[in-house]
């Protein structure tokens, strides 16, 4: 009688392990985008808090000054006694466009004289998103604080 032997090598096949990288590689791709997706959200909630709190800063220099921002350097001087955390705000050029060439984490307060006693402040700062996104907060004297992007 011929015995017949069983194969006993104990593995995997080729097939099951380019099966087993393909379903990997599917559940990757769709739990990256949402793992930095939620974290790009996580950075800009942060640089929106950061605006808020300076913005909030500025009107407490502007109530300390009998209703008025005076320059960008004494809204940011304001900011950084009452806010001593936020140590990477500068004043910008009333003229210039905000946060162009800020590098992220940096808050940058503008003080524009509107020409009838009023004033406009704006304070922004770009995100450390992977956009780069710039959050700003605007208060007219009119509408309050409005908050880009919301």
């Amino acid at each position: 009688m011929t015995r017949i032997k069983l194969s006993t090598r104990r593995g995997f096949t080729l097939i099951e392990l380019i099966v087993v990288v393909i379903v990997l590689g599917i559940l990757m791709s769709v739990v990256l985008p949402n793992f930095f997706g939620a974290s790009n959200s996580a950075k800009i909630s942060a640089t929106k808090q950061y605006v808020t709190i300076a913005y909030k800063a500025a009107k407490t220099t502007q109530a300390q000054n009998q209703g008025a921002y005076g320059d960008a350097s004494t809204v940011v001087a304001g900011i950084q006694q009452s806010e001593p955390e936020l140590s990477s705000v500068v004043a910008a050029d009333s003229s210039g466009a905000l946060a162009d060439a800020t590098s992220a984490g940096v808050i940058e307060v503008q003080v524009v004289d509107n020409g009838d006693g009023t004033s406009t402040l704006t304070i922004a700062s770009k995100s450390n998103d992977s956009a780069g996104t710039v959050v700003s907060a605007t208060d007219d004297g009119v509408n309050g604080l409005v908050l880009n992007p919301r």
